[in-house]
């Protein structure tokens, strides 16, 4: 893979985009670690972090 190479959220996040994949993606994760009883802590602080940005 070229070092260039960036997924759509981060190439998103570069371009100032008002609004990411940040919900579908990271917020999922973390909704079915809900779901399913399951503690996502990184996953959460990703998404804080993240979401603080959009």
């Amino acid at each position: 893979m070229p070092f260039e190479a960036t997924s759509s959220m981060h190439f998103d996040y570069q371009n100032q985009k008002p609004h990411t994949e940040i919900e579908s993606l990271t917020g999922y994760v973390i909704k079915q670690g809900e779901h399913y009883g399951l503690e996502t802590p990184v996953f959460k602080r990703m998404y804080e972090g993240m979401k603080g940005r959009e």
